[in-house]
């Protein structure tokens, strides 16, 4: 009976001490990025976002409590791993930790990658729709090394972050952007949010692990593997949402609608006015027609006199001086573009004396018609002859070398003193030729002519004279 009153009395004291006894709670320092949203931020000495949420349902599960150590960036997160300023941290995946030491969870959840391009942009089948476009990736994801090994033709232009990337994308200097879901979505959800749109999926998918320290790995990592595991899927799926809000963009354009409707409007009242003034048009152009037919007639005849008076001279029906100098000058174009040669003949007429009786009682003008005459039937169809001034003529040679020019002059004196003779005159001509050189305009063209007329003028006339230069 004293035995079994023993037994009892320990059994009490065992279940007092037990039953006194704290659950365990362990302490954890948490590297949490100040600017990752919509996973995780630190604003006001406030963790916010997806993470903390889900490090709540862990503490729940395990009694871990996580304590925020706020760090910059990815790269300090792993810094403070290595050097045990924080037991674990949460990273989208572990491309680019080089650090053995650091050891990582199975993934707790799924984040899709997806492309993003501006509004107008095609869908995007995956990396092999991306083509010759500029694709920005971040600096530390893992696409990069991905796309070097399997999609190398892709031109891929690095960036410090997802930011970055939109900016680059808003400006114009990339024309594509792998960022992760949640933050795509949550720019595009921006009040002031750009005209973006999300064009294609982007693999390989990220997912979220817990980093943990060398020192804490050992004790830490199966009570997080543990909590991962208890965690039920429908509450990581609400979080998901929760930090995922998809909004439909529909961008209602009015104007082709009333654009189409105007057109149809307008092309009714067309239609309507058409018929009322279709018949009063056709009768009205039957009246004209008629007298249209004959002041055709009219009016071309007109108009070859007046383009044949704009070009030619009145007296003796060679080109005038304008449209000289309009066939010189595309002469010159010519010669500066396929080095063709071309020469120029002046001619002066230096002494006219009627001999005949019928000749004496002949006008000036008469005596210039027999030389234009002349001198049309002596130049060939490519050869330009115009009336410079009251005595002197002028004739362009193209594809005529300055020798071969210096025979088509002597040609053109021996016709125009057998035309004046054959009329009743003496004359007494001086001709001038010049070849076109290099860099000559018009107008050095014509007075190097000109000063070869001079010695000819010095010499009697009646001679060519030809210098070469």
């Amino acid at each position: 009976m004293f035995k079994k009153g023993i037994f009892y009395t320990l059994l009490c004291l065992l279940a007092i001490s037990s039953g006194s006894a704290p659950a365990q709670s362990d302490s954890v320092i948490y590297c949490a990025r100040e600017n990752w949203l919509p996973y995780e931020g630190v604003r006001n000495s406030h963790h916010i976002g997806l993470i903390p949420e889900y490090l709540r349902l862990v503490s729940e599960l395990t009694g871990l409590e996580f304590k925020p150590l706020k760090t910059v960036n990815r790269q300090q997160s792993l810094r403070n791993l290595d050097t045990n300023q924080c037991q674990v941290a949460v990273l989208n995946q572990n491309f680019g930790v080089n650090d053995p030491s650091i050891q990582f969870s199975s993934r707790f959840m799924d984040i899709p990658d997806v492309l993003v391009t501006r509004s107008g942009m095609p869908m995007l089948q995956g990396y092999a729709g991306v083509g010759e476009r500029r694709l920005a990736v971040v600096e530390d994801y893992q696409h990069r090394d991905y796309l070097n090994r399997y999609y190398p033709a892709i031109q891929v232009i690095p960036l410090a972050s997802e930011t970055e990337g939109f900016r680059a994308l808003r400006r114009g200097d990339v024309d594509v952007l792998v960022g992760s879901l949640l933050s795509v979505n949550a720019h595009l959800n921006k009040p002031d949010g750009d005209d973006f749109i999300i064009s294609g999926i982007a693999q390989p998918y990220d997912g979220l692990h817990f980093a943990v320290s060398a020192d804490a790995a050992p004790w830490l990592l199966p009570r997080l593997e543990q909590g991962i595991g208890k965690v039920p899927e429908s509450r990581s799926v609400a979080l998901f949402k929760q930090y995922n809000p998809v909004k439909v963009r529909q961008r209602q354009q009015l104007w082709p609608m009333i654009f189409i409707a105007a057109v149809a409007l307008m092309f009714i009242v067309i239609i309507v006015w058409r018929q009322r003034v279709l018949s009063e048009f056709r009768q009205t152009l039957r009246n004209q027609s008629a007298e249209l037919a004959s002041q055709q007639v009219v009016i071309l005849e007109k108009s070859r006199t007046i383009e044949f008076l704009t070009n030619h001279d009145t007296v003796t029906g060679l080109y005038n001086r304008n449209h000289f100098i309009l066939k010189g000058e595309e002469e010159i174009s010519r010669f500066t573009r396929f080095h063709s040669p071309a020469a120029l003949v002046v001619m002066e007429l230096i002494g006219v004396k009627p001999v005949t009786g019928e000749a004496k009682k002949q006008s000036d003008a008469f005596f210039l018609r027999i030389i234009g005459k002349a001198c049309i039937a002596s130049v060939r169809e490519v050869d330009v002859v115009a009336r410079w001034s009251n005595d002197q003529l002028i004739f362009l040679c193209p594809q005529t070398g300055q020798d071969d020019a210096m025979t088509l002059a002597h040609r053109l004196l021996y016709s125009i003193e057998n035309a004046a003779v054959e009329a009743g005159f003496e004359v007494n001509i001086a001709a001038g030729v010049a070849g076109l050189q290099t860099s000559w305009s018009f107008n050095d063209w014509y007075e190097q002519a000109c000063s070869i007329l001079y010695q000819a003028r010095r010499q009697g006339g009646g001679v060519v004279s030809l210098d070469y230069f």
